[in-house]
């Protein structure tokens, strides 16, 4: 079934409260508190899949230690470096049964790299005072880590900020951030606490929730970092007014305690956050968790606009299996699956675990020295190119130059390792290919059967607007209303393609496979044989045919959106388009191609076989 494009707050139905939101390879995590001694997380693919997704249990305080067991909030998780590569460090507020007076903060560490776990209990998150404290965030800011966290003085409860040695060792002394002193700070208590860094184009910022949570006026305020020691109360500007506060107009009441993610392909920055649509409702269950984009102003400070109604149709986020806006395609490595090509550092690389999405998506270009190869132009660096450069594959910026457009080609080949498959040989060191090595890319001379496998790569595609999705599909024609098979059914070579009355049975399902440069294979389910121009044929009237893959010209197809449901199937070796002989409304009337005459015989619709 097709994926939706807009979704609607909120989130969960209660049980929202201080949510914690991340995409990593594919996924969105979320985690918020459920007034239980427990420590769930739900993940799925879709803003709309998270609302029904099964939480699943990642620690039981009640096994845990009674000081730490209960009255568990504030969950964040972060992909850190530990000493043993990176982990999730999974921390937490918790105390003891009896009340809220014991409560103190706590981290858990991931086996591996997945966010849902297993954990074990890594630490107690805790500077020299070990008192009361809340809301623990990491921010790295110049290759340092510290603690942001809420703690009470007195009367006010402030923000403070600690340096960290590691992800689980607070390292030096607490220093006030903020404190109360605003009115809008202090409506229901003094209370300053959740903050969040935000980074972007080079500045830092911490959120931080103000005024109590036990009523509707709890809301943002903003701390703009404005350079020197992180570590110095001066080192911080506070904004005067909340950033992020209730609309009466759209029913929101207390948004806060929020946390930040961008969009799959890394071109939008979400704001998550909990809220009530009661404005007598306050620190309870009923707090449900929400999401919005949010924009910067002119001066580089964030715009997080005005909570959204749950009414609200809101377009997924970019790159979200669905969306429109979403383009690109993905390498993964012959020898190692769900190993991708992306850029890290400006360096070409093979990850698995990949958590920006759009580091490993690219757009299939024709080839800036010869557009008979391609190009590979990154989706989150616009403008930057894979190439080559002493013989490593680096991103870089197309300065038009002849040696850079020179380096930034390849000529797609059938796989060294697989031919049904893609290599890329270098358009200016003929013989030279793409490859990993100790998972970096390079260009090198291939002879080994560890070398063909190394520059073996198989191509998916995403969907964009005009980009067909891979997959199975019934492919009927828009004049007859009916559907492509093989003559009788048969598998047998060179076996013609005919309309034939829709059944919906396996010899009508053809598996779609994006091959790169917007072309596709076409290949019959029940046969496994691909759709062929028969003899590889370039004129008018010849027939398509099933034939085992040869890697040729004839048994690629370009699939072209014709912005009406309906797409034209164009052979990439003729140039010419599918269509029905003669405009035949008859059962076997077989396929052939012809040139573009703008007939309805000519147009085609990809039903998926799972609608």
């Amino acid at each position: 079934m097709a994926q939706a494009t807009t979704f609607t707050n909120t989130l969960n139905t209660q049980n929202g409260a201080d949510p914690w939101m991340a995409y990593y390879d594919g996924y969105y995590y979320l985690a918020s508190t459920t007034w239980t001694s427990k420590i769930y997380m739900k993940r799925a693919q879709t803003i709309e899949g998270l609302k029904t997704a099964t939480p699943v249990e990642i620690w039981d305080g009640a096994k845990d230690d009674p000081s730490r067991c209960c009255n568990m909030w504030a969950f964040e998780f972060r992909l850190l470096d530990g000493p043993n590569g990176k982990r999730w460090y999974f921390h937490y507020t918790a105390g003891v049964s009896e009340n809220l007076d014991g409560q103190r903060m706590y981290v858990l560490e991931s086996a591996g790299q997945d966010p849902m776990g297993p954990y074990t209990y890594k630490a107690k998150l805790k500077d020299s005072n070990d008192a009361w404290a809340i809301d623990g965030s990491y921010m790295l800011l110049n290759d340092r880590l510290y603690w942001l966290f809420s703690a009470w003085d007195g009367a006010y409860q402030k923000i403070y900020i600690a340096p960290m040695s590691n992800p689980w060792t607070i390292s030096g002394d607490r220093v006030l951030l903020s404190k109360p002193e605003y009115d809008w700070e202090k409506q229901e208590n003094n209370v300053n606490e959740g903050p969040v860094a935000l980074q972007h184009d080079g500045k830092t910022f911490i959120t931080y929730s103000a005024s109590f949570c036990d009523g509707p006026n709890y809301k943002l305020g903003l701390l703009t970092y404005n350079g020197g020691d992180p570590l110095k109360t001066g080192s911080w500007d506070k904004s005067r007014e909340p950033v992020f506060q209730r609309s009466n107009e759209n029913g929101v009441y207390g948004p806060g305690h929020n946390g930040f993610f961008t969009s799959p392909d890394g071109t939008e920055n979400w704001i998550v956050y909990h809220a009530q649509s009661d404005v007598n409702n306050g620190c309870d269950s009923n707090r449900t968790t929400r999401i919005q984009k949010f924009t910067w102003n002119k001066d580089g400070t964030p715009n997080f606009g005005i909570p959204l109604p749950v009414t609200a149709q809101i377009q997924v986020p970019s790159g979200e299996p669905g969306d429109k806006g979403f383009v690109g395609s993905r390498f993964e490595s012959y020898n190692y699956p769900n190993y991708f090509v992306r850029h890290y550092d400006l360096r070409g690389k093979m990850e698995g675990n990949i958590a920006l999405f759009a580091d490993s998506q690219w757009i299939m270009k024709p080839g800036l020295a010869d557009a008979n190869g391609v190009s590979f132009e990154s989706v989150n660096f616009p403008g930057r190119y894979l190439r080559h450069d002493a013989f490593e594959l680096v991103l870089s910026e197309d300065d038009n130059s002849k040696q850079f457009t020179s380096e930034a080609t390849f000529y797609q080949r059938a796989g060294l390792a697989d031919a049904s498959l893609s290599s890329f040989e270098s358009y200016n060191l003929p013989g030279y290919f793409m490859r990993h090595q100790e998972f970096l890319l390079n260009l090198t001379k291939i002879s080994s059967t560890t070398d063909q496998a190394d520059a073996t790569f198989r191509i998916t595609g995403e969907n964009a607007s005009g980009i067909l999705k891979d997959g199975i599909y019934y492919i009927k024609n828009n004049n007859s209303g009916k559907c492509l098979r093989t003559l009788n059914g048969s598998s047998a070579n060179g076996t013609g393609i005919v309309q034939y009355t829709c059944g919906q049975n396996k010899y009508e399902q053809w598996q779609v496979t994006s091959i790169g440069l917007r072309q596709y294979h076409i290949t019959q389910v029940s046969s496994g044989k691909l759709a062929d121009i028969t003899g590889g044929s370039t004129q008018t009237g010849a027939t398509n045919i099933i034939w085992p893959y040869n890697g040729g010209e004839n048994q690629k197809w370009q699939i072209l959106d014709q912005g009406d449901g309906y797409y034209h199937i164009h052979n990439v070796r003729s140039d010419l388009l599918l269509d029905i002989q003669a405009r035949s409304l008859e059962d076997n009337a077989q396929n052939i191609q012809w040139s573009a005459n703008g007939g309805f015989n000519q147009d085609w619709e990809f039903i998926p076989v799972d609608e």
